[in-house]
């Protein structure tokens, strides 16, 4: 009997203690990374609501913005709506880290400015720049 006792009220502190977690995860996420995105020197930007799906599993952004600083008044270099980052369970316990980031209603600000030959050296061409970013797909592009 007192075993019993014991496992049922062991099981509902349990219970009750992943219903915390499961509500407070997306505060906490949320804070978490407004902290990081204010930290990043020569921009502002924030989320609106962050939140972590465990069946799918994946987490999701809902209004993330990040605004450019060097503009007066500041610029919105990168919004959207939402942005979904999905992974596997399976790769993550093979110890892959495979990402598939979906972003809905993705605004980006890209400043093409004609550049002197001096600054063309200083900088290096566009074409570099991209070469040192991972790889990445775009599907479509509106105008």
């Amino acid at each position: 009997m007192r075993t019993s006792r014991f496992l049922f009220f062991a099981g509902a502190v349990f219970l009750l203690a992943a219903l915390a977690v499961y509500w407070a995860l997306p505060t906490i996420l949320t804070s978490c990374l407004n902290s990081r995105l204010q930290a990043i020197p020569g921009y502002d930007g924030g989320v609106k609501r962050a939140s972590l799906e465990w069946t799918g599993p994946r987490l999701v952004l809902h209004r993330f913005q990040l605004n450019k600083h060097d503009k007066v008044p500041p610029a919105a270099f990168l919004s959207a709506d939402e942005i979904s980052v999905d992974f596997s369970w399976g790769q993550l316990l093979r110890k892959n880290f495979v990402l598939n980031v979906t972003a809905e209603k993705p605004r980006v600000v890209v400043f093409l400015r004609q550049r002197t030959v001096g600054q063309l050296r200083r900088f290096g061409l566009w074409q570099k720049f991209f070469a040192r970013l991972p790889p990445f797909r775009v599907d479509g592009v509106a105008f």
